[in-house]
C-alpha cells in the first residue's frame, strides 16, 4: 500500500511525468527541500524498479 507522497510519485509516473517534474512539483507542495524531495522520489523509483513494478 503507498502512502499519500507514493501515490502522487506513482500517478506521476503514470501521466509520463520526468522525475524532475515529479520532484519538482512535490517540493514546491510541500516546501522542503528540492534537492532532498529529488533523491527521496529516486529512491522510491529505484525501489519500484527493484521490485519490477516499473521498467526503466
Amino acid at each position: 500500500m503507498l502512502n499519500t507522497t507514493g501515490s502522487y510519485i506513482w500517478q506521476g509516473l503514470q501521466r509520463g511525468e520526468s522525475i524532475s517534474s515529479i520532484a519538482g512539483s512535490l517540493a514546491l507542495t510541500t516546501g522542503e527541500s528540492s534537492l532532498a524531495v529529488m533523491r527521496d522520489v529516486e529512491d522510491f523509483v529505484d525501489e519500484l524498479k527493484h521490485r519490477g513494478l516499473i521498467s526503466e
